[in-house]
Parts: structure tokens; C-alpha cells; sequence
């Protein structure tokens, strides 16, 4: 019965959070400057630390920072700020969430079938294992996504710090 238990708990738990980071990418959102901060630390670390790994060439990491960029720079200026009251919110493009849950979605689903893939992995040499060896094109979707979330929410901040005077 664990054996069963703890990847449905894991499945039930990452559903929930699959919820939650759809939930914020469309719709009117409160800007929260903790929230943000949060996000923007943990994004830029992963974000550095990916770059920093070895197993990928430049290439595949610099294509990943540029299209986080380009993504994040369409995003900023497709969206919408506004101040109610004493708060700033912001709606953020319908199109440009589709596709960052397109790619944090196509990512799962990539290791998901590469894992099956390999699921008669029983041991041996762990660098090579599909889950943790350096793939050019899964560092591209991730830098991407780190990237996009990282300069997003670092160009909210800046379009709606309060205004001196």
C-alpha cells in the first residue's frame, strides 16, 4: 500500500502547484512585492546554478537565457498595470501564459517519458541516467522558463515601485 501511497501524494501534490502557477498566469493579479522577490531569488539562483552546471554547451544555455528575455520583454509590454487605491495589479497576456505552461508542461512530460523510457534502470553508472544527465534541449525549456519568471517580475517591480512626489 506505501509503495502506492507516496507517488500518488507526489502526483496530488504537484498537480497543485501545476493549479496555482496556471491560476497566476492568467487574470488580474495583486502585485506583491515579498511574493515577487521570492521568485525572483529562486528563479535567478536556479537559473545561475544551470548555467554554472556543466554537461551542455554555451550554446544551448545562452539560447535558453535569450528566449527567457524575449519572452519576458513581450510579456512586460503586452501587459496590463493599474493602480487601485493604494495597490498596484497587473493582468498579465493570455497568449504569453500559454506558452510558459506549454513549456513547464511539455518539460514534465518530457521527463516523464524519458523516466518510462528508461524505467529498467536498475543500478550502474547514475550519469548516465536520463533524469540527471545534461540534455540541450530540456536546459533551453528550463533556463527559459527560470529566465522569463526571473526579468518578469523584476520588470513588474520596477513598472509599479511607487513614484517619488
Amino acid at each position: 500500500m506505501a509503495d502506492i501511497l507516496v507517488p500518488i501524494l507526489i502526483a496530488v501534490l504537484v498537480m497543485g502547484l501545476l493549479y496555482r502557477r496556471f491560476r497566476r498566469l492568467f487574470g488580474i493579479q495583486k502585485v506583491s512585492i515579498v511574493r515577487f522577490s521570492i521568485r525572483i531569488i529562486l528563479a535567478g539562483v536556479l537559473a545561475g546554478l544551470l548555467i554554472l552546471l556543466p554537461g551542455v554547451g554555451i550554446l544551448a544555455k545562452l539560447i535558453g537565457v535569450i528566449c527567457g528575455l524575449v519572452l519576458a520583454g513581450l510579456g512586460l509590454a503586452t501587459t496590463k498595470s493599474e493602480r487601485r487605491g493604494k495597490e498596484w495589479f497587473y493582468t498579465p497576456n493570455t497568449y504569453i501564459g500559454i506558452v510558459i505552461i506549454s513549456l513547464l508542461l511539455g518539460r514534465i512530460g518530457y521527463r516523464l517519458w524519458k523516466f518510462h523510457d528508461f524505467s529498467g534502470f536498475m543500478g550502474g553508472d547514475m550519469a548516465s541516467h536520463p533524469m540527471l544527465s545534461g540534455n540541450p534541449i530540456g536546459r533551453i525549456l528550463i533556463l527559459t522558463m527560470l529566465v522569463y519568471f526571473a526579468a518578469y517580475h523584476i520588470a513588474i517591480l520596477i513598472r509599479c515601485r511607487p513614484k517619488p512626489g
